[in-house]
């Protein structure tokens, strides 16, 4: 549906696909949105977001640039959740909605600078919500770890068919019923190629995020789209000004660190690497083991800087380049 409709329009192929369905049989919908992605129009929902209405993360600088592309941002998420809400009540329509599993995800962070392609918290923590009125209360949350490895098992035990041995996840189904049950110990995060040339991984536990860089004389510059955004000029502008502070200015500069260590619980933002801080350093060797034995489970490793596809875009004008063959 996504490449077939505008946004505008995705929840009515969501909604037709529902009605359409055979009424008779048990049924799968994976119904992907282009929202909240850049590129789109001004006016998404009515009214729309204004500037007041937006909180500026401290990675970004709050200039009127910046709460005008967020509010549009907001925009798209608000029109992402009506459309979910039309599904939500074509369910109820059919008298289907007690026995229906609904999960919500997004694919990464927001189309900002410190955000999408980035693997700590802002980069691949999304939403991911559930409803299932005959096995879930309302109102539940659960703070335990959890990865989209985990749907394709947790569906399949939902449905009582035995998981494939090639599955990395693991189901979450207990959570169902007790939110704090524990799901999985780590969680973890790559970063390959994006519009630019990248080679990041990250390992999660339920309060500290690691991410091993290996491309230390790389900047951490945000998509093509991001680049070309409002915010990224108006940060550009404020950089050559020297107006910009450390973490507003992360995302330019290098070299960067070989390996960060972030507090989640304290700096969900990850601002503050605790990676040289002598009292982590028991916690650093713990995740650092824990990426390097998902890496070995998971046959990953670095091919070298000369083996990475190099960069599709300018960094500074977030332009297109001509397309480079891959290296041997």
């Amino acid at each position: 549906y996504r490449a077939a409709s505008p946004p505008s329009k995705m929840d009515d192929a969501w909604t037709t696909a529902l009605k359409n369905r055979p009424q008779d049989r048990p049924f799968f919908l994976w119904a992907a949105h282009s929202d909240p992605h850049r590129g789109d129009q001004q006016g998404p929902i009515d009214p729309p977001h204004s500037r007041d209405d937006v909180i500026v993360p401290p990675f970004l600088p709050d200039t009127p640039e910046v709460r005008d592309d967020l509010a549009l941002y907001y925009d798209e998420i608000s029109r992402f959740d009506q459309h979910i809400g039309r599904v939500l009540a074509e369910l109820d329509r059919q008298d289907v909605a007690s026995s229906t599993f609904v999960l919500v995800i997004s694919d990464n962070g927001r189309p900002f600078p410190h955000c999408k392609t980035r693997v700590h918290v802002p980069g691949v923590r999304t939403p991911f919500v559930l409803r299932w009125p005959a096995r879930v209360a309302p109102g539940q949350v659960t703070h335990r770890l959890v990865s989209t490895l985990d749907i394709a098992p947790t569906v399949l035990d939902l449905a009582g068919i035995d998981p494939l041995e090639s599955f990395q996840g693991v189901s979450f189904s207990m959570t169902l019923a007790d939110s704090q049950a524990p799901i999985r110990p780590f969680a973890f995060a790559e970063h390959n190629w994006h519009d630019y040339r990248a080679f990041e991984r990250a390992a999660f536990d339920e309060q500290f995020c690691y991410v091993r860089n290996w491309l230390p004389g790389t900047p951490g510059t945000p998509p093509a789209d991001a680049v070309n955004s409002a915010t990224y000029k108006a940060m550009k502008e404020l950089r050559a000004a020297g107006k910009l502070d450390d973490a507003q200015s992360e995302c330019f500069e290098a070299p960067r660190p070989t390996e960060f260590l972030f507090d989640v619980e304290a700096d969900p933002d990850c601002i503050d690497n605790l990676a040289d801080d002598p009292a982590r350093q028991a916690t650093l060797d713990q995740m650092r083991t824990a990426l390097k034995h998902w890496q070995t489970e998971t046959d990953d490793r670095f091919p070298g800087e000369d083996n990475l596809t190099p960069d599709g875009f300018d960094r500074d004008s977030g332009q297109r380049r001509i397309k480079a063959a891959h290296p041997s």
